[in-house]
């Protein structure tokens, strides 16, 4: 074994990196673009006497795959005849900012749009918690290799004839 075979294996273990670094960028990329997109209708945020309010949408705490809120409309009524102003306060977490309250006597209505998780992406997460698991090997496997070389090498240089006297 000679320190000239150290660059093919170099360059296997540069390669090696590479394909799993971009393999895990690809799935988790893919992996949002495969959430399902649902909608709820006329959920009921109570009767709403002061302004700003901060309401957390249903569904991001009873969905247990729920990922985030993607579009709100609030409204004054059941009918959705008057809209309030609302928006997104913070998408993971569910929660909607409603800045105004045309009529205080009533129950406002929330229509919202929200991402889950689908078969797909929980099968892409898994793909990516795997490659996750074995870059924590990578380097232990780097070591071993360069290790045995290594000793490969030492073994070599004691490995002399015996000399005659």
């Amino acid at each position: 074994m000679k320190i000239a075979d150290l660059a093919p294996l170099a360059i296997v273990m540069v390669v090696l990196a590479i394909v799993i670094g971009m393999g895990a960028t690809i799935l988790s990329e893919m992996e949002d673009n495969t959430w399902e997109s649902l909608t709820e209708t006329n959920e009921s945020m109570g009767n709403i006497t002061t302004v700003p309010h901060t309401y957390t949408v249903s569904d991001a705490s009873s969905d247990t795959e729920f990922e985030e809120l993607t579009s709100v409309t609030c409204y004054n009524d059941s009918a959705n005849s008057g809209t309030e102003t609302c928006s997104i306060l913070s998408a993971s977490d569910g929660t909607v900012n409603v800045t105004t309250n045309t009529d205080d006597t009533e129950n406002e209505y929330i229509t919202y749009t929200y991402d889950r998780d689908s078969d797909a992406s929980n099968t892409i997460d898994d793909g990516v918690s795997a490659m996750s698991d074995f870059s924590g090997w990578f380097g232990i496997l780097v070591l071993i290799v360069i290790a045995s070389i290594v000793i490969g090498i030492i073994g070599k240089l004691f490995s002399t004839k015996s000399r005659r006297i």
